[in-house]
């Protein structure tokens, strides 16, 4: 398994512009996704994440400003701009076809007025105007229905170079363990309809895809340090969570759709199970 396939593009590109962070780094607790259900639906909390990444960049002396409209893109360094793919003309899946939530790295501005860009999916490594630019950027606040900015990533310590134990201590003093199963104990014990307990589990599909970050990040850690107390067993079991989790979203897609003849007590089962496996997992975690 690649970890590039579990760095989406906006990390991909802090890797770019910081190549002093260790990558396995980026991996820690971008599976501790947290879901509640309330009268408005399902709320998905990324805090841990993202309070463990601005860790990071602390620990990296790297400090994120964040820039707006066209201040993001008439920076004097290079940004990290997050665009809507339908106005990027060298996406030809997306162009003019259908929107989608991008990242890409703009370096620096041209004589005509023009600005090089970077990106690595799709490849593109040439020049945009600063209309297409700004069309993008402003397009993409309306498709995320939040406010995106552009980011500029400084390191105040060139020099310093973190050792292998330091990364170590900071693994210890940040990891935590998954704990979605909490939603879906609070989708069993609620008082509905066995098809709105499906929907609900449905929707966590593409958020499930994270949940395989944590065993990526356990097989890089035991080659890396080759010091964490029961790796081996961590990494298998936190891959069978991952691998639990995309056939239970699985038996809910088919659940739904009626493809198959599929009884809700398959699915307790695997809610079950993954709640074992969560447990299993908070155990073995202990450095």
């Amino acid at each position: 398994m690649a970890l590039e396939r579990w760095l989406d593009c906006k990390y991909e590109k802090i890797l770019l512009l910081n190549p002093k962070i260790n990558q396995t780094l980026l991996l820690l607790n971008r599976w501790g996704i947290e879901a509640h259900i309330d009268s408005n639906g399902i709320k998905l909390n990324y805090d841990k994440e993202e309070e463990t990444f601005q860790k990071l960049l602390d620990f990296y002396h790297i400090t994120c400003f964040e820039n707006d409209g066209v201040e993001a893109i008439n920076s004097s360094t290079p940004v990290i701009l997050p665009c809507d793919l339908y106005y990027m003309p060298y996406a030809k899946e997306y162009y003019r076809k259908k929107h989608g939530i991008h990242y890409i790295v703009i370096e620096k501005k041209c004589l005509n007025g023009d600005w090089i860009v970077f990106d690595d999916n799709p490849q593109w490594h040439d020049t945009l105007s600063s209309e297409i630019l700004l069309q993008a950027y402003t397009e993409v606040q309306l498709l995320a229905n939040e406010s995106l900015k552009g980011e500029r990533y400084v390191c105040l310590d060139n020099d310093s170079i973190k050792t292998k134990e330091e990364e170590w201590l900071f693994i210890c003093d940040n990891v935590t363990s998954p704990c979605l199963s909490d939603f879906l104990m609070e989708i069993l014990d609620r008082d509905d309809s066995i098809v709105s307990k499906v929907k609900d589990i449905s929707k966590l599909f593409l958020q499930c895809k994270k949940l395989y970050a944590l065993p990526i990040f356990c097989n890089r850690i035991r080659v890396y340090l080759n010091i964490i107390k029961n790796i081996e067993q961590l990494e298998l079991t936190a891959f069978e969570y991952a691998e639990q989790w995309t056939i239970l979203t699985g038996l809910s897609f088919h659940y739904l759709q009626r493809e198959y003849q599929i009884n809700w007590t398959r699915i307790e089962n695997r809610i079950f199970a993954i709640r074992e496996l969560e447990k299993q997992i908070a155990e073995l975690m202990i450095p």
